[in-house]
């Protein structure tokens, strides 16, 4: 799904010269290359656990500061915020999840981070006049999908931690749930860059 977005940016490939599109870019790059390593290394029966915990890490270090750029004001906070996640993930790696175990606590709190970021940003949105016109800024949809992902891997990451408290079935539908949530957020950003093929002084930014 990932490689889909980035195909959909290619007509506009040319908005990778603002900070926030070259952000968006290299997640996605960033992200193709990810989920193939890690699916081959997981054909081939090898530990790929790792590129989880650098996965949470590259997400904390490039969308964060991709919904600061939308949230204008949390510039000093986002600096802030992600030196802070950097030092609990190494804290996370050497005392409590290994880089071969999975990485529940640091995806958690990432999951928490970006949802607040998020959040903020609806907020800022709701509160002006660009609110007439959502539906057609790519800012809106991209953001709403990676809203989407966290707050449902919050919900998957509270199943993971607390199996006592689900039954199988439950878990079962969780994850399941945690896999549509997925390409959900890719169609949502695809719909965003969509958006930006029409001139960026009617689709908003």
């Amino acid at each position: 799904m990932p490689m889909v977005c980035i195909l959909v940016m290619l007509p506009v490939l040319k908005l990778v010269r603002r900070a926030d599109f070259a952000i968006l870019f290299t997640y996605l790059v960033f992200t193709v290359l990810i989920k193939w390593y890690s699916n081959y290394l997981a054909d081939k029966g090898f530990n790929n656990l790792y590129l989880y915990h650098a996965y949470t890490l590259l997400e904390v270090i490039l969308i964060i500061p991709y919904l600061s750029l939308l949230n204008k004001g949390l510039e000093r906070i986002t600096w802030i915020t992600t030196g802070l996640y950097i030092g609990y993930f190494i804290l996370d790696v050497v005392f409590w999840e290994a880089l071969a175990v999975f990485n529940s606590y640091s995806s958690s709190v990432a999951s928490l981070l970006i949802a607040f970021f998020c959040f903020r940003y609806l907020k800022e949105l709701a509160s002006n006049d660009q609110v007439m016109y959502f539906q057609r800024m790519p800012s809106f949809w991209i953001v709403s999908g990676f809203l989407f992902l966290s707050v449902t891997g919050i919900l998957v990451l509270a199943t993971y931690k607390s199996p006592m408290l689900f039954d199988e079935e439950i878990r079962t539908k969780v994850w399941y749930m945690q896999q549509a949530a997925d390409v959900i957020k890719y169609i949502l950003i695809s719909i965003g860059i969509i958006c930006c093929y029409r001139p960026l002084s009617r689709a908003g930014s």
